[in-house]
């Protein structure tokens, strides 16, 4: 499985998996299941009623149209980077320089859909997705996005990777002794705390995971709890980097 690695607004590199073309594919195809399944839904309701409904008729079909036409921005809109296929593949949208994906992201990835998938039954989006190297189609391109996987990644050791810069100065010696499980933990604190900025449970297991860090490698706990972990992170990898 194909990887990219995205550097957060603090610095610090995360390397996600791509989603594979095959989980997009059927993502895609669950989505216009439900684009399906909902467009029946509305067509047979309004032969069903058809004389209640007449007189609205033109009001109706916009009720038809509006979520059809826009279900994919929409959903990423308001579902942060998902739409129903993708929550089910557990993938989402993200932006390759580590910011939130904004509007305009996800208004571009919408409207080039249709050079990308519309206008030859998503030829151009496969060809694009496979030799771009970051899983991007036309429309990521366009507004600096990728979609990855959100599945857990079968090995230990794929969960704790960080990448370090050979230049890189150690400030805690003892980091190379942590085990895999207890950086495993600092590194989902991590994660946690990135998607859930400014709120009291990313405080809480900020300071949890700080206070856990300081005990295995027996120093006081600094007090940017933040900054801390990602210098046990960057030092651990530092020791553990691949050759």
């Amino acid at each position: 499985m194909h990887t990219v690695t995205i550097r957060t607004a603090q610095n610090v590199d995360i390397e996600y998996n791509l989603a594979t073309l095959g989980d997009r594919i059927f993502a895609a195809f669950l989505d216009y299941m439900i684009l399906f399944t909902y467009t029946c839904a509305v067509i047979a309701t309004y032969i069903y009623k058809v004389n209640v409904l007449k007189p609205f008729m033109v009001y109706y079909f916009l009720l038809l149209l509006v979520p059809v036409a826009f279900y994919d921005f929409l959903c990423e809109l308001f579902f942060g980077g998902q739409s129903f296929g993708k929550m089910a593949m557990c993938l989402k949208v993200v932006k390759l320089d580590g910011s939130q994906p904004t509007v305009a992201s996800y208004l571009l990835r919408w409207v080039l859909r249709f050079v990308d998938i519309t206008l030859f039954s998503g030829m151009i989006a496969v060809i694009v997705i496979l030799i771009s190297g970051k899983g991007q189609r036309i429309g990521d391109i366009a507004a600096g996005t990728t979609v990855i996987s959100l599945k857990q990644k079968v090995d230990l050791s794929d969960t704790i990777y960080m990448k370090v810069d050979e230049t890189h100065q150690p400030m805690y010696t003892n980091a190379k002794m942590l085990s895999e499980e207890v950086v495993s933990l600092l590194r989902e604190a991590l994660d946690f705390i990135s998607e859930n900025r400014d709120s009291g449970a990313s405080r809480e297991v900020l300071a949890k995971a700080a206070s856990l860090a300081a005990v295995k490698l027996k120093v006081p706990v600094p007090a940017d709890h933040y900054e801390f972990l990602v210098n046990v992170l960057k030092d651990y990898n530092y020791f553990h980097r691949k050759v």
